[in-house]
């Protein structure tokens, strides 16, 4: 039920910059866009969201949206609505298969209880290979060489254009 869930989880930065990393920090308010939400823990320090190269300070519950963003209630009940996406930690002791299956049999159980908007619709387990290391080198090293290329491809025109006709022109 939209707005019954008034509580949101905080990160580990936002409660040491602005709760001093007080431990009776769980029970007390934090106000968003005029709402007051009830903080019910602070995340892991080296969770900062599941977005990569993004950070994020605090976290609420998807039904909030209504409240807190202006989202029509009926959004979040229309199925044919795909704009939502699920994260979630696996169990200690469940293999990334184990879950891959739960999902897809989850995944096909809705699609024959609801099939006239699952058409065409499935589940995907992702790793959280995003956060891997390998993937911030290959983009920095990515990077680098589209400034190298922007930065050559220029100073080589220059170079083939002869000074004295590049000042008559001016």
């Amino acid at each position: 039920m939209p707005g019954a869930f008034p509580v949101a989880v905080i990160s580990d930065q936002y409660w040491r910059s602005h709760y001093g990393a007080d431990p009776s920090v769980v029970g007390k308010t934090i106000r968003i866009n005029q709402h007051e939400l009830t903080i019910v823990g602070v995340a892991a320090p080296e969770f900062h969201g599941s977005i990569p190269v993004t950070s994020f300070d605090v976290w609420v519950p998807y039904m909030e949206q209504t409240v807190l963003n202006g989202v029509k209630e009926w959004m979040l009940r229309d199925r044919h609505d795909r704009n939502m996406l699920g994260i979630a930690r696996l169990k200690p002791g469940v293999t990334f298969e184990q879950a891959r299956l739960e999902l897809k049999t989850l995944a096909d159980r809705m699609a024959v209880a609801n099939a006239d908007v699952s058409e065409g619709m499935s589940a995907t387990l992702l790793g959280d290979g995003a956060n891997d290391p390998l993937i911030y080198v290959a983009a920095a090293a990515f990077l680098c060489v589209v400034a190298a290329l922007a930065s050559y491809l220029p100073a080589r025109r220059a170079a083939s254009v002869d000074p004295m006709q590049a000042l008559r022109t001016e």
